[in-house]
């Protein structure tokens, strides 16, 4: 813990933080910064928060899980959230200026808060208060450590794998199921099968609705040229998720995944996508809404991106009766010789980002 007049913070989950484990110091803007023992546990008090991502359905704990929330703890948040660009310009100002609020979901840059002594080491206030956080972590406990140098617990992350079963891939290489059907519903292995679905339906339907055909879009506006752009190709390539580093399992050095030469044979293959006719042109200087639009407009025949990224868009769809115009999820692999390993899981895993 720092010994400046800094107000600290604790990185904690949204959820988490109704468990109002977070400690405080002094800070100038901080609202019942400094812990009250009441002997009521639900006893009304404020958070400041900033999330990193945009919540444009934020409604100030209103909705009945935030009243829910509220009724068992006495926790409302005061929330802030950025608008875009994953929070880093609003981040990297609090870490000069010293004004932090009192609990942040900070993204990659904890890192940032760290550096700038501005969290607390949640591993003895969990320890004391919060039998039920070990209990949901259980054996995956040592995972909440930031780093094998520091084995301080500064973030009490809500997507740390414990104990997960998947059931719907939720990514890979989308292509719409009313392509899939009428083309028998083909195997879709590689890149080249991919590549082969799309070009197949696009000569016979050169336009949908009297619109032309976008047999591939992707999303590169902003952070999100890492999740339809540069992830897929680790994946593609047989590695996994380790974020924007890629760990030789043999020798655990680390390198920028893009890096790796089986991946440059990815990019030559989005290359070659963009100058046959196949990849949307403007795939690199659209916005996410515009993709979003394509998308609703029900003539994109492919996509590669995470659910969550066009899922408002395939909904849209759906309500306005095209439900055969939503995706299916393929593991595409530079050939076969690679295996997708969008499931694997992880001996080890870094939390927080």
């Amino acid at each position: 813990m720092v010994t400046s007049n800094k107000k600290k913070m604790a990185f904690i989950s949204l959820i988490v933080a109704s468990l109002a484990i977070a400690g405080c110091g002094n800070g100038n803007n901080t609202k019942n910064s400094e812990p009250v023992d009441t002997g009521d546990t639900t006893a009304p008090i404020t958070f400041s928060f900033f999330g990193a991502d945009a919540s444009p359905n934020w409604n100030k704990m209103q909705d009945e899980v935030g009243k829910v929330i509220t009724e068992k703890t006495g926790v409302t948040l005061n929330a802030e959230f950025a608008v875009s660009g994953g929070g880093q310009d609003k981040i990297a100002l609090m870490a000069a200026s010293g004004d932090y609020p009192e609990l942040i979901f900070a993204k990659g840059d904890i890192s940032k808060m760290i550096d700038a002594e501005a969290m607390i080491d949640l591993t003895d206030l969990i320890e004391e208060h919060a039998p039920n956080l070990k209990k949901v972590y259980g054996e995956y406990m040592d995972r909440l450590a930031f780093s094998n140098e520091d084995k301080s617990i500064y973030v009490v992350p809500s997507n740390a794998a414990v104990n997960q079963t998947s059931f719907d891939s939720g990514a890979g290489f989308e292509i719409q199921h009313e392509v899939l059907k009428e083309l028998g519903y083909p195997e879709v292995k590689t890149l080249q099968d991919y590549e082969n679905v799309l070009q197949t339906y696009y000569d016979k339907h050169p336009t949908i609705d009297g619109q032309p055909t976008i047999p591939l879009t992707l999303d590169a506006d902003d952070w999100r040229i890492m999740i339809t752009v540069t992830n897929p190709a680790f994946f593609a390539t047989g590695a996994s998720d380790d974020g924007e580093y890629y760990i030789n399992p043999e020798t655990f050095e680390a390198q920028l995944h893009y890096k790796r030469p089986e991946e440059k044979e990815y990019f030559r293959w989005l290359n070659h996508m963009y100058n046959i006719g196949l990849l949307d042109k403007n795939t690199f200087v659209q916005k996410s809404d515009q993709y979003k639009a394509k998308i609703a407009s029900g003539r994109v025949l492919g996509l590669i991106d995470q659910e969550w990224g066009y899922a408002d868009a395939e909904n849209s769809l759906k309500s306005s009766g095209k439900p055969e115009k939503s995706y299916a999820h393929f593991p595409v692999t530079l050939s076969e010789d690679y295996v997708d390993h969008s499931f694997k899981i992880r001996d080890s895993c870094p939390v927080g980002v």
